[in-house]
């Protein structure tokens, strides 16, 4: 399909991370990111969702 993942250009994240990063409105995002794309084809290898 001739996609491009682009590498992230900040240091690692654990998931734990993540959830601190987003905070209290997580759980709304992970709504929305179920709804919107429900085969999880967006920003997929940086455990953002785990």
């Amino acid at each position: 399909m001739g996609g491009v993942l682009h590498p992230v250009g900040a240091p690692p994240m654990s998931p734990a991370d993540w959830r601190a990063h987003f905070g209290p409105g997580r759980p709304e995002l992970v709504r929305a990111k179920d709804q919107y794309d429900p085969h999880h084809i967006l920003t997929r290898g940086y455990g953002l969702w785990n």
